[in-house]
């Protein structure tokens, strides 16, 4: 069976409940250098995952989930992104990692309450 190539990235709660239940299906990360060089082998040359592992915090019992990995789009405009619990995402020029399947999820124990209130988020604001 081989090797499998594994994207290991890190989310906070929100997303990774968004993430847990299905809701969304694409991870966003900044157009940084960091990111092309986890992302690209070379322009418009994308490296190849197999899985994508996403951890919600840095301790052997913080959350866990696999999925299969479907690839990596460049998202170049102001698209705007709202989830039902009212959170609006606004990637701004970014990487869009899409996500398959759930494989499996270990220590995650439901969602945590949403916001109530419609929430605006742009992900240069934000720290992964």
């Amino acid at each position: 069976m081989g090797n499998k190539r594994i994207l290991y990235l890190t989310v906070n709660r929100h997303w990774f409940d968004l993430i847990a239940t299905g809701v969304k299906k694409r991870d966003y990360r900044q157009m940084k250098v960091y990111w092309y060089e986890r992302l690209f082998e070379s322009v418009n040359n994308p490296k190849h995952y197999d899985q994508v592992v996403i951890r919600n915090g840095y301790q052997p019992i913080s959350p866990v989930i696999r999925l299969e990995y479907k690839g990596v789009d460049l998202v170049h405009s102001q698209t705007q992104v709202t989830y039902p619990d009212g959170t609006v995402l606004i990637p701004g020029s970014s990487y869009a990692i899409n996500l398959g399947e759930i494989l499996e999820i270990k220590n995650w124990h439901g969602s945590l309450e949403r916001p109530k209130k419609r929430q605006v988020i742009f992900l240069k604001d934000l720290k992964h």
